[in-house]
């Protein structure tokens, strides 16, 4: 049998295959006769009828509106000055918006343009393959709202239109409340759905032509382009805090959250778009220094304080690396007859290379700063435990040593566990150690795992004292709840008769729920015998002893006890 002979294609038939295979249409329009060709892949881009006549005005049916008139635009172009035509017009179709990418280019014969010839390609799914890349790189994965990178190349833009149109710009800069303490206590599911909830706010309340955006952890950010004076960024910003105040529910929980704001305006407070992000930046963190759910607006003076407040955070990691950092105690008394010491508190002192010995009034920042609080409370535990274990092994009579605790400590989750492993490592009894909990820290944000957490270090022997009370946002009714053993009245209703009241209720508070009551900064002997009369439990301040370094403590301990030959301190 004959074998077949294989015939090479034309070069046509070569040229259509080749369009075939790359999806691309062409077309051609003969400006003399008007007459239009198109190949069969033109057929299919465009979903027409391989049977109906190609034209001209088909052709422009095709296309929306809007796209239509850049064709013809185009087309105009090329035939009146050859310029080359390379768009891409948005294409309507059965199954949705479709891309289309049109090059053509213009035949002269003579000295005219005689014919078009051009191109077609369906580049949707490259449009949609670049949204997804430009959503990777631009856009947040979680709110979907533009990332810090759009978000800077938006506000510098915004920054440049208003420089050249003499306009104002106002940014706002976003810090959630607390946040972390959502994370810590009740999972990072409800802390991104607090994100979630938040981020949709966020766009309710400001304008379609302002900039949303998310640049990271709890931290947003809002451009308003057009803005007249700050009281168009503090209305629709006072606006999201009201809306904030509304619950959302999550998990059988109930969320609220509040935010801190800081708010800079171009070119009020600066013409430099990345010194105007500072400005915003440092106006926020005041908003949170000042008691946060606010907004503040920039001010220069605010820049001084920031870099004084960076310069003093540096020193205090500095002093911690170098041992600076020590504590200095402060005897507890029993009031009644006879009296006796039973017990110190440990507080923190900077013995600072240059300016002496500090009190906490001089670095209270550092104890600001979740880093910073979270060594100084290291320290402290760390001081106490190794000097307990001292006097213990020399048979010194302190009672317990008192050691507060700091938000940022118990935001790490494993507070009690720490504990227990130091007093276990030190060889110290849990019985000689008292920790204390301000009101903010007991009653806020993770208030739930923060009882837990006492809970378990008094359950080992632990006591437990809420210290600065009166001050804070307890609840008395819900005191009970909590395990305390002490009570301990702030100095400011102490040192005042005229809180006499106030003191009073503490005490008969104290009495009901059998907690007993520390007075702290009593001076004189005029505030004590008050005190005693009331029937206050034990009394703390200048007037026993100022805070001392731990070698003075023994032998404060024995003149104190020779002044009462009958009391005996306990242990």
């Amino acid at each position: 049998m004959p074998q077949k002979r294989y015939a090479a294609p034309t070069q046509p038939e070569l040229f259509a295959t080749a369009l075939r295979i790359a999806g691309l249409g062409a077309w051609e329009l003969d400006l003399v006769s008007q007459a239009m060709r198109w190949s069969p892949e033109t057929y299919r881009i465009f979903g027409v009828d391989p049977e109906a006549a190609p034209a001209r005005e088909l052709m422009r049916g095709l296309f929306g509106p809007e796209a239509r008139e850049d064709v013809l635009r185009g087309i105009e172009r090329l035939v009146q000055e050859g310029t080359p035509l390379d768009r891409e017009f948005e294409f309507p179709s059965e199954t949705g918006p479709r891309w289309i990418r049109c090059q053509a280019e213009a035949a002269i014969e003579g000295d005219r343009i005689a014919r078009i010839t051009g191109t077609l390609q369906d580049v949707t799914n490259q449009r949609r393959h670049t949204a997804q890349m430009e959503d990777l790189a631009f856009r947040d994965p979680l709110t979907g709202l533009p990332n810090r990178a759009l978000f800077q190349e938006r506000f510098a833009a915004a920054v440049d239109r208003a420089r050249r149109l003499g306009e104002k710009v106002g940014l706002i800069m976003l810090d959630l409340d607390h946040f972390k303490d959502v994370n810590d206590t009740l999972g990072h599911d409800a802390g991104d759905a607090l994100l979630l909830s938040v981020a949709d706010r966020l766009v309710s309340t400001f304008r379609r032509t302002d900039t949303v955006a998310r640049l990271g952890g709890d931290e947003f950010a809002v451009i308003l382009p057009g803005v007249r004076g700050p009281e168009d960024m503090e209305r629709p910003t006072r606006l999201l805090m009201e809306l904030l105040r509304n619950p959302m529910q999550h998990g059988g929980a109930s969320l609220t959250i509040s935010v801190s704001v800081g708010a800079a305006l171009y070119p009020q407070d600066d013409e430099d778009a990345g010194q105007l992000l500072k400005n915003a930046d440092i106006a926020m963190y005041k908003a949170k220094d000042t008691g946060r759910n606010k907004i503040v607006s920039f001010r220069p003076e605010m820049r001084s304080e920031v870099e004084k407040r960076i310069r003093l955070l540096r020193e205090v990691r500095a002093g911690i690396q170098g041992d600076e950092f020590t504590l200095y105690y402060q005897p507890l008394v029993d009031i009644a007859e006879p009296r006796r010491v039973t017990g110190l508190e440990g507080l923190m002192r900077w013995r600072h290379p240059t300016r002496g010995l500090l009190l906490p009034g001089a670095f209270l920042a550092a104890f600001e700063d979740p880093e910073c609080s979270l060594a100084l409370g290291e320290v402290a535990l760390d001081s106490a435990m190794k000097q307990m274990r001292e006097w213990i092994d020399q048979d010194v009579p302190f009672g317990r040593v008192a050691v507060n605790l700091s938000a940022s400590q118990f935001r790490t989750g494993g507070i009690a566990e720490l504990i227990m492993k130091k007093l276990e490592h030190w060889r110290v009894p849990a019985n000689r150690l008292t920790v204390e909990v301000t009101e903010n820290v007991y009653m806020g944000w993770g208030s739930e795992s923060v009882s837990d957490t006492v809970r378990a270090l008094h359950q080992l022997g632990v006591m437990i004292a809420l210290d600065d009370f009166g001050t804070g946002y307890a609840s008395l009714a819900n005191l009970k709840q909590f395990p305390i053993d002490r009570l301990k009245i702030d100095r400011s209703f102490v040192q005042s008769r005229d809180d006499e009241p106030i003191v009073k209720a503490v005490l008969s508070l104290g009495s009901s729920l059998g907690m007993k009551v520390v007075a702290e900064g009593v001076e004189t002997n005029d505030q004590l015998q008050r005190l005693e009369f009331l029937g206050c439990d034990q009394a703390q301040g200048y007037y026993f002893a100022r805070p001392m370094p731990a070698q003075d403590v023994a032998g404060f301990l024995a003149g104190f006890a020779l002044q009462a030959p009958s009391s005996t301190a306990a242990a």
